[in-house]
This record gives structure tokens, C-alpha cells and sequence, in this order.
């Protein structure tokens, strides 16, 4: 009997097994672990593991081209001082589920096409310090969990049809003691749904974009070129924390929504105020420059101490309608 017996629990493990793969089916993807040497790869459906921190290193250029999952466990974290390529060249997305992604400060370049954040995670400064590194990201989204917070000192950093459903920062970083920030940053549409800060850029762009939230802020940006927006947060901020500082600020052709807009600004001499103007913009509760002003704006008017005066050319009867709000989706 002891041969049947053999036979029969063979019979059985094979059949166990079976059943497991037909279950699991042939499409399933085995989890690996996320690569840090330079590899490029062109297989849908690959399942990748983030445990703990991994450094891609700043001789490896780590590439994916397939739709694919990277699931974190633990603080998962991508540390990046190399070039790290996610795009799905055939089509859906590469989800990174719990995961940070951290640009080190010698971190050559970080492109994102096709991409959603979901769970926690996003994207974070590095302890080791802001980054040069340049950023390409299209058609990403950052779902509701997720945040996007990045701080550099220089490079090009370039969001097309991003949506952003957590906090969404932008801060920028002297390159030295000697030298101010030499980022560029240019933003075009954006659906950012609790708001944006923009912070110490050197040459911000911000157009075709809906910004919702409570709170926008735009602090201390040397050059501002924000037009044709849908602009829905509640209070908008425009900051420079030193005199006469406003001169490269541009808004133009943009729907406001917003209950307040506030400027900040210190006087070089007392009674001084620069002009900031509202080009071709549309209030919602407001159609003459003195009740918009009245209304809405905080400078000078308002407060002796904002060294601003806000003054309104072509002011818009009704909404451009340049950007549509739609509601997030899950």
C-alpha cells in the first residue's frame, strides 16, 4: 500500500498546486523588489516592492515604459539621486501605492508620465537638502492621502495635466550663501484641489489651471506669470517680504472666485505703494475696480502698512470660462 499511499499525496500536492495558479491566473505579476542599478523595462503588469528606504544611486538610470505597480511597505522610500524614468508608453498607469518619492540633492532627473499616487506618500524634500534635480511630470495625479511638497535650488521643474487632490508646495531654495534660487517652474493645466504654495521661485508660470482649497499663497516669487486661470480658493496671498519686489508679477485673463485676495508688502518709504494689476479678470463679487476693491482686495486701501495698490484693466461682466471645474474623482 505504501507505493498508492506515495502516489496518492503526490496526486494530492500536484492538484493543490493546480488549483493555487488557476485561481491566482497566468496575468498575475510576482512582486520583485524595485531595481537600483540602471535597468529599463518593457513589461506590462510588473509589480515592484519599495521596504524601507532604497537609493537609486547617482550612476543609475532606472527606467519603466509599462504600466505597472510599486507597492511600499513600511515608510517606503524611493531616495533618488540618479534618473528615474516612470512612463507607460502603451497605455494605463503605474500606481505607486505608499511610497515617497525623495529627489537627493544631487539627483540628476525625475519624469512621470501617467502616474497616480495613491494610499500615503508622494513626494518629499530630502533630509539631505532641496535639489537641482530636473522635474518633468504629465497626466500624474495625486490622489486624496498623498501630498506633493518639492524644494530646489535650480533646474526646470514642468507639470502638464497634473491633478493634485492633497497639499501641493513648490519651495524654493538658495543655491548658495552668495546666490538666490535659479528654479523655473512652469505649471500648466493643473487641477489643484486644496490649494498651492508657490514660495521662493525664481520664475514662476501658472496658467490654465484650477486651484481650489482654502488657501493659495505666492510668496516672495521674483517673476510671476499667472494667467487664464480658474482660481477657487478661497483667500489667494501674494507675498514679497522685501520693498518694490512686485514688479514682475503678471495677472491677466483669469476667473476669480476667491472671497479675499490679499497683498503683503513693506514700504521702502512710508506712503509708498507699487501697483500690481488685474489684466482682463473676471470677480464673482464685483464688477466695477471699487467694489472689487472693496470686497475683496486687501492693499493699501485697506491697510497703510501694504506698500501695494491693486488697479484693474478690462475688468471682465462676466467668467472667461478658460477652465472648467469638475469635482475630484476617487
Amino acid at each position: 500500500m505504501a507505493p498508492v499511499t506515495k502516489m496518492f499525496h503526490s496526486s494530492t500536492r500536484f492538484l493543490s498546486l493546480a488549483v493555487l495558479l488557476s485561481v491566482a491566473g497566468p496575468g498575475v505579476a510576482q512582486s520583485q523588489a524595485f531595481p537600483t542599478k540602471s535597468t529599463t523595462f518593457k513589461t506590462d503588469g510588473l509589480e515592484f516592492e519599495v521596504g524601507g528606504r532604497t537609493k537609486i544611486p547617482r550612476n543609475a538610470d532606472v527606467i519603466n515604459l509599462r504600466h505597472c505597480r510599486i507597492v511600499g511597505k513600511g515608510d517606503a522610500v524611493l531616495d533618488v539621486s540618479g534618473y528615474l524614468e516612470l512612463k507607460c508608453v502603451t497605455g494605463g498607469n503605474t500606481v505607486l501605492k505608499d511610497v515617497w518619492i525623495e529627489l537627493a540633492p544631487d539627483c540628476k532627473e525625475l519624469y512621470l508620465s501617467g502616474v497616480v499616487f495613491e494610499g500615503s506618500g508622494g513626494i518629499r524634500p530630502s533630509e539631505a537638502g532641496p535639489s537641482r534635480a530636473r522635474v518633468y511630470m504629465e497626466a500624474t495625479r495625486f490622489k486624496s492621502g498623498t501630498s506633493f511638497l518639492f524644494e530646489t535650488t535650480s533646474g526646470k521643474v514642468t507639470l502638464s495635466g497634473c491633478t493634485t487632490q492633497g497639499p501641493f508646495t513648490v519651495r524654493g531654495r538658495a543655491k548658495d550663501a552668495k546666490g538666490g534660487n535659479k528654479t523655473e517652474l512652469q505649471i500648466l493645466n493643473l487641477n489643484a484641489y486644496e490649494g498651492i504654495t508657490i514660495e521662493n521661485v525664481r520664475k514662476s508660470v501658472v496658467i490654465s489651471s484650477m486651484i481650489g482649497g482654502k488657501e493659495s499663497n505666492f510668496i516672495d516669487c521674483e517673476a510671476l506669470n499667472f494667467a487664464s486661470n480658474l482660481a477657487k480658493s478661497e483667500i489667494f496671498t501674494f507675498t514679497q517680504t522685501r520693498p518694490k519686489k512686485f514688479g514682475k508679477t503678471k495677472i491677466k485673463s483669469t476667473d476669480f472666485l476667491a472671497k479675499s485676495i490679499l497683498f503683503s508688502a513693506p514700504a521702502k518709504k512710508p506712503g509708498q505703494a507699487e501697483r500690481v494689476r488685474f489684466d482682463g479678470c473676471y470677480f464673482e463679487d464685483g464688477y466695477t475696480p471699487e467694489g472689487v476693491r472693496a470686497r475683496i482686495i486687501t492693499d493699501i486701501g485697506k491697510d497703510e502698512k501694504v506698500a501695494v495698490l491693486a488697479t484693474f484693466k478690462k475688468l471682465q461682466e462676466k467668467p472667461l470660462g478658460l477652465v472648467k471645474y469638475s469635482p475630484p474623482k476617487d
